[in-house]
């Protein structure tokens, strides 16, 4: 990822080639995200990682945020959006409980890992 960091460019085009970047080199196997998974636990030591971002957090703290913060404010028929959605972690969790879902993130590579996460 060092290369997108060092543009020179507009805070959004350096950002939009970091999430690219990041977006297009993860997969479960990478040691560098390993690495990362590897500070949630034990929950991530096995190939249970799929979703881009599921390094980021454990299941049980996710599943906390969800059931405080957005599924109390779901109903039947609900359209929601997820602004910044990254690889669709969060969006496949939630999606299922909307009849629409939208994603949003300033990554085409991110959104489509979303698209991917949502099939």
């Amino acid at each position: 990822l060092a290369p997108a960091v060092a543009y020179k460019e507009s805070n959004l085009e350096t950002n939009r080639k970091l999430w690219d970047l990041y977006a297009k080199d993860w997969k479960p196997e990478q040691d560098w995200v390993r690495k990362m998974a590897d500070n949630l636990g034990e929950e991530w030591k096995s190939d249970a990682l799929e979703h881009v971002g599921d390094e980021w957090s454990d299941r049980k703290s996710l599943q906390e945020v969800l059931d405080d913060f957005v599924f109390p404010h779901l109903k039947s028929g609900s359209v929601a959006a997820e602004i910044g959605c990254g690889g669709g972690r969060v969006a496949a969790r939630v999606s299922p409980s909307c009849s629409e879902f939208h994603c949003f993130d300033i990554s085409s590579e991110m959104l489509r890992r979303a698209q991917k996460a949502l099939t």
